[in-house]
């Protein structure tokens, strides 16, 4: 029960909502979890952050892992 869209799912199967209203929940319910891990992933001082659009992210994860 703790997956996120999981218990709207079960919401929407015992008939206690349509499938708009289990779509909607689902989808704030996953947007608050992404919320939480970037509050947590900022709390981490030594987080290296890495554009994966960047041209050269190839580069920067070579030099974060000292490769």
């Amino acid at each position: 029960m703790r997956s996120v869209g999981y218990r709207q799912v079960v919401e929407y199967l015992s008939e206690s909502i349509n499938l708009e209203t289990m779509r909607n929940k689902a989808i704030v319910a996953t947007r608050q979890l992404a919320r939480r891990q970037l509050t947590w992933l900022r709390s981490d001082p030594g987080l290296r952050w890495i554009d994966s659009h960047s041209i050269d992210a190839t580069r920067q994860v070579a030099q974060a892992f000292d490769l």
